[in-house]
């Protein structure tokens, strides 16, 4: 690995060990009830796209449409989503998050802000960090949708 590789990589441990300990305050202090890693993965994608199709989120998130399914049938028995009919077609069904969805989301967010808010004196960075975590996320939702489409062919 070259200099930047490196510094790549090290990004995405920083991230991963980040996320993980976020994922245990987000938990643990707000109150929230707790998802599994891949029912919050699929939270997120439904709290974004609402109404989407499970066929869409399986292809976003590069998941077997039957892990999927499971997690959207443990998702709806836990009363995180609803799903409905696709008016334009019957045969297809939309996904939305619920009430209690949204209000869990939001206690993790605030939980996760006042963790983070009490270790930083210096936001100046704050911006441009958020635009940058932002493009990585987007590059690697393309990269992992144009390798899903190749898998599936």
């Amino acid at each position: 690995m070259d200099a930047t590789q490196d510094q790549l990589a090290d990004l995405a441990e920083a991230v991963l060990s980040v996320a993980r300990r976020l994922t245990i305050l987000g938990n643990r202090d707000s109150g929230a009830l707790a998802l599994s890693p891949l029912e919050a993965l699929v939270m997120r994608h439904i709290d974004r796209s609402p109404g989407c199709t499970p066929s869409e989120l399986a292809a976003h998130l590069g998941l077997k449409t039957s892990n999927a399914s499971t997690a959207l049938r443990e998702l709806e028995a836990k009363g995180f989503v609803t799903r409905s009919i696709d008016p334009a077609d019957g045969r297809s069904v939309r996904v939305h998050p619920t009430a209690l969805a949204r209000a869990n989301r939001d206690r993790k967010r605030e939980s996760w802000a006042s963790a983070l808010s009490t270790r930083h004196d210096d936001w100046s960075a704050l911006k441009p960090a958020l635009a940058l975590l932002e493009d990585l996320d987007k590059s690697l939702d393309d990269a992992l949708a144009t390798r899903t489409a190749r898998a599936q062919r």
